[in-house]
């Protein structure tokens, strides 16, 4: 029994001397970082947001509205 293998040809973004460009794939690697970095902070902030309001709800203001 034998098994196909693709191999698959990846294409690297290469300077003005034909070298791999790693200064682009450090900017590329920073640019995900920080959208993931936003990511992170955004999802905590929202978390701890709702714990509040839970909080909140719970203990502070038992019959409590939407609108307060």
């Amino acid at each position: 029994m034998t098994k196909d293998v693709e191999r698959s040809e990846v294409e690297y973004k290469l300077d003005a001397n034909g070298e791999v460009d790693v200064n682009y794939y450090l900017h590329k690697a920073e640019v995900l970082r920080a959208a993931y970095m936003l990511e992170l902070y955004l999802s905590a902030k929202n978390s701890f947001k709702s714990s509040v309001m839970a909080f909140y709800e719970k203990f502070i203001c038992v019959n409590c509205h939407p609108s307060h």
